[in-house]
This record gives structure tokens, C-alpha cells and sequence, in this order.
């Protein structure tokens, strides 16, 4: 065997072609259909290479510097785990049934114009500290973790008052927004394929 190390400097990469040259990076979360946008990538990259088995992914490392601009992520499976399980908790009785397929709406049409964070892989995982994504959805702060088995651990926090339909204009004018209000936290772990929420 032998180590390959590389580092990767890169600009105006398209999501979709990256993805599907890469054969979507080996997993079924986010694929070549259901991302686009243009990104700028700077990465350092480190991993074992056997001869007979290829890359040992377990002991890949890798920092990778991404900034994404004009992003599209469409018909995520996981952003609809979170919409369903909004639909069959509590807070359907508070969000009502035209707030939540608003958002789910939203959600599996999510645009944002610059997305930008350093991922981590180590130990058989993607790292992902904390960043802030704001979105025509809603904004949202995240961090967590996927394993390359699919194994996760998602952290996101946002403002509750952006689940609900913007106010449109009465006869008394349009409703201000005080900034006050509750923050949501939620967390999705478990598996990919059978996520806790």
C-alpha cells in the first residue's frame, strides 16, 4: 500500500458535474439531481491506497475549505424526514397543517446565495462545525456529523416564528417583527435511512 497526499485548490466547480463525476461521493443523501450551484474548494486531502482494495475510507483525512454561491438543494430526502415528523408531532396543532407544507415546500426547493464552512474527515466521518445557512426556507444554524456507514448526528437551531407564512398586508398595514420570539432546537441522529428526530 501506499499514502496519497494532495492538496486542491479549485474555483467555479459545478455542484452537479462534481457530483456526478465523482459517482455522488459514494453515498445516497444529496445526488448529482438534487444539488447545483458554483463553489470554490480548497483542500487538503490524505488516505491510505491499497493496491488490491483501493482507499482505506476509514482512514481518510481532509480539510476542505468550501464556499458555495447561487446553491440549490432539491428534493432532499432527509429535509422531508424533518417536514414528516413536524406533521406527526405536537407542533402540527401550532404550526397548522398550510404552515408546515409551506415550509415543506420551501424546504425541498431550498436556495441560498453563499453557503461557506471548512468540513473535516476523520475517523470515518464528515465533521461539520457550526455554521450559519440562510435560506429562502428559513435560517438555520447547524453542526453535527455523518459517518461514511451513514450513521449521523445533526444539530439545527432557528427562530420558530420562520416556520409560519410571512404576514401579508391588512387594513391596519403589515405586522412588524420585533425580533423577539422562541428558538427551536433539533436534532436528528440514528441512521440515514431511519432518522430520530
Amino acid at each position: 500500500w501506499l499514502v496519497l497526499n494532495t492538496n486542491l485548490s479549485a474555483s467555479d466547480l459545478s455542484f452537479r458535474n462534481l457530483f456526478r463525476e465523482w459517482n455522488n461521493f459514494d453515498q445516497e443523501v444529496i445526488k448529482e439531481d438534487n444539488i447545483s450551484g458554483k463553489a470554490a474548494v480548497e483542500m487538503v486531502f490524505q488516505a491510505p491506497f491499497d493496491l488490491r482494495t483501493g482507499i482505506q475510507k476509514k482512514e481518510i483525512f481532509s480539510k476542505v475549505h468550501v464556499k458555495i454561491e447561487d446553491g440549490a438543494l432539491k428534493n432532499v430526502s432527509t429535509f422531508k424526514s424533518i417536514t414528516e415528523s413536524l406533521k406527526t408531532s405536537s407542533a402540527r396543532l401550532i404550526l397548522k397543517k398550510h404552515n408546515i407544507n409551506n415550509f415543506e415546500k420551501k424546504l425541498l426547493d431550498l436556495r441560498f446565495e453563499t453557503l461557506e464552512n471548512t468540513f473535516v474527515i476523520q475517523n470515518g466521518r464528515l465533521e461539520i462545525p457550526l455554521m450559519q445557512i440562510k435560506s429562502n426556507a428559513l435560517n438555520v444554524e447547524t453542526f453535527g456529523w455523518h459517518t461514511f456507514d451513514n450513521q449521523i448526528d445533526y444539530h439545527f437551531a432557528f427562530e420558530f416564528r420562520d416556520l409560519f407564512e410571512k404576514p401579508v398586508e391588512t387594513e391596519f398595514g403589515i405586522e412588524a417583527d420585533d425580533g423577539s420570539g422562541v428558538k427551536i432546537f433539533m436534532r436528528m441522529h440514528g441512521t440515514i435511512d431511519n432518522p430520530i428526530i
